[in-house]
């Protein structure tokens, strides 16, 4: 145990983009970022694969409820889940239909803790008309960055909701796409 009191403050919720806990260093970290992703979109996923996105928690949080962005067409159901280190997972929404047009979609969980360290976040749906607020990302070179620091997927991963473990598969090249979703979070008692 450290003398010192921790520093971080979680925020109020843990997305892929997150500046500490998710990928927002990464892209902060480039001059032009917009020359290395698209902006977000509403656009359609490939259907029944999984996109992993790595988190790191300097602490546990308590997670309360996911959520998503929808786009412009809502179809099929989608599955929204957290992963260990082991690539178990910790807690998912499971099949969920996607509903209303752009707009954020939230699923309650049961409160769960998420410990202190890394995880992934993975989404998937078995839609092929289902369109979700997301990014491109447009340069091979931030998707090699992106792949070395955890970002992956896996196909065929959607049958009923993603699976009890992950098996990841390169994310490969430019054109991989980082859906706007995550997770809001509440006090650890």
């Amino acid at each position: 145990m450290p003398d010192f009191p921790s520093l971080y403050v979680p925020p109020h919720s843990i997305t892929p983009f997150s500046f500490t806990e998710g990928l927002g260093k990464e892209f902060s970290s480039f001059a032009d970022a917009s020359a290395l992703m698209g902006s977000l979109a509403s656009a359609t996923v490939i259907q029944n694969q999984a996109y992993y996105y790595p988190l790191f928690l300097p602490l546990p949080v308590m997670l309360k409820r996911f959520f998503w962005c929808n786009g412009a067409t809502v179809a099929g159901n989608l599955d929204i889940a957290v992963y260990n280190y082991n690539l178990d997972k910790i807690i998912g929404a499971g099949a969920t239909a996607q509903a209303t047009i752009n707009a954020l979609q939230f699923v309650d969980v049961t409160d769960t803790l998420i410990p202190a360290g890394r995880c992934w976040l993975g989404i998937a749906s078995n839609s092929t008309t289902a369109t979700f607020l997301r990014t491109v990302i447009v340069s091979a070179l931030l998707m090699n960055i992106l792949r070395a620091l955890g970002m992956a997927i896996q196909a065929s991963a959607y049958s009923a909701g993603l699976p009890a473990a992950a098996t990841f598969a390169s994310a490969a090249g430019a054109g991989q796409q980082i859906i706007f979703c995550g997770f809001e979070i509440g006090k650890v008692t």
